[in-house]
């Protein structure tokens, strides 16, 4: 079976999966669609690009592989595609199996919101103490301990965020102007921290919650605007954070076809097919064993401040520890996507990147019935999760990194709010308790009162 059925067959797979993905109610359905476009990316362009290119690996090219190039690409491809078709097979599996269990959930979730029923004043809170410290910690910088903190507390910034945006899209007629000056926040933010991630947070949140949206009123249009937008910045912030060597990814990305180019900028960011091939290439005696792996996943839900040590992230580690020793390479430090089948392949072959398909599975499950949860601190969590691709190019590592995080940011924002009530609304700790613990009877008191 060479390359091209490879590619023909995971295509089919992911078409698959856009077919039961239909049957899934909103916001999971946008989640498994996200995915779709993730892995259409990693598993079927970059793989299809090299094989019709034969690309030679140069400086500044990231997307030729100095590891197929060596043995062929034509030749090498199909091993590193037998992990990917086994991951992907038994993950559509389980969401073809669990549609029936999982839309009772995502029913129940929206019927059980009544969120709608009023704007919450701390979600503007939130976004400006989140804004005050992204500001922070771009003054300090990374590595101390005061930027691992304002890193925090930003997040906060994204949940009121999602809070605003999941009040708005359940009214009748959605304020698109309020979301465009949100998004420009979001586009001004990624253009001051040569990052990508805000702007992309803000398309996949706001997808999210347009999927659930009652008005129809330009909701197609509106889709595709942001989805347009979401790829014009992507463009744009990526030259940007590389307008240093801009000239080498330009005579890098020269070899190329002219058809490929406007796609350059995806291709070498979503490189889950690289992840994979580290994997099969590793040449290490061991990476972690599983009682270190599990013993790591806990640490990983510990904040570092009070363990006393610096962790590196599970992407960073990955660069460090298995892409150098799959390349052969040495301080090779830097950040990459992993993926729950490479990592679940290094951890204990085929039957890890099944056993790891699982948590990814109910993870978005349970962002996508939390992300409508009346419990603020359930709905912190599952709009953290939002926050980085955890659930399309990441491994169960990362995922559990990210919920460390996300309980800490809910800790924060128990605070806001009780800030909030008792010193900005003066309400006292009858309206704390209704926001933490989110009983519907207490708010539709509260509502019959002020009407």
């Amino acid at each position: 079976m060479n390359s091209i059925l490879y590619i023909s067959a995971v295509t089919a797979i992911l078409l698959v999966l856009v077919g039961i993905s239909k049957g899934y109610k909103a916001p999971a359905r946008a989640l498994l669609y996200f995915q779709v476009f993730y892995w259409a990316f990693g598993y079927v362009a970059r793989p299809l690009v090299l094989l019709i290119v034969n690309p030679e690996p140069k400086l500044n090219d990231s997307l030729a592989d100095p590891r197929l190039a060596s043995l062929g690409y034509d030749a090498s491809m199909p091993i590193v595609f037998q992990p990917i078709l086994v991951g992907l097979c038994f993950y559509v599996s389980i969401v073809w199996l669990m549609r029936a269990r999982a839309n009772i959930w995502l029913s129940k979730s929206l019927e059980n919101w009544t969120g709608q029923l009023r704007f919450e004043t701390w979600h503007v809170v939130a976004i400006v103490l989140g804004w005050a410290a992204r500001f922070l910690f771009l003054f300090e910088g990374k590595g101390t301990f005061s930027s691992a903190v304002f890193e925090t507390f930003a997040l906060v910034t994204y949940v009121g965020l999602a809070g605003v945006l999941r009040y708005y899209f359940q009214q009748t007629r959605i304020p698109f102007v309020l979301v465009g000056i949100l998004g420009v926040g979001e586009f001004a933010w990624s253009a001051l921290s040569s990052s990508k991630t805000p702007v992309l947070i803000f398309v996949v949140l706001t997808l999210v919650f347009l999927s659930t949206a009652k008005s129809s009123l330009r909701k197609g249009r509106f889709t595709a605007l942001i989805g347009l937008l979401g790829s014009v910045t992507f463009t744009l912030v990526q030259s940007l954070k590389l307008s240093g060597i801009a000239e080498k990814i330009d005579a890098a990305n020269s070899s190329y076809p002219a058809v490929v180019q406007p796609i350059m900028p995806f291709l070498r960011r979503f490189d889950l097919f690289s992840a994979a091939t580290d994997a099969t290439f590793f040449n290490s005696s061991r990476w972690l064993s599983l009682s270190e792996y599990f013993q790591q996943s806990v640490m990983n839900l510990v904040p570092q401040q009070l363990l006393g040590i610096s962790k590196l992230g599970s992407g960073t580690d990955w660069s460090i520890t298995v892409r150098s020793a799959s390349l052969g390479i040495q301080n090779y430090e830097v950040s990459l996507a992993d993926g729950f089948i490479a990592e679940g392949y290094l951890l204990g072959g085929l039957t890890g990147v099944v056993i790891l398909a699982v948590p990814l599975y109910f993870c978005l499950i349970f962002t996508a019935t939390r992300i409508f949860s009346n419990s603020v601190p359930q709905f912190t969590i599952a709009a953290v999760i939002l926050t980085a691709p955890v659930l399309f190019e990441r491994g169960f590592l990362a995922m559990t990194e990210l919920l460390g995080k996300a309980v800490q940011v809910a800790l924060l924002v128990v605070v806001i709010i009780w800030l909030v009530d008792n010193l900005v609304l003066k309400k006292g700790s009858r309206t704390y308790r209704h926001h933490v613990r989110g009983v519907s009877e207490s708010l539709e008191a509260h509502v019959g009162e002020k009407n």
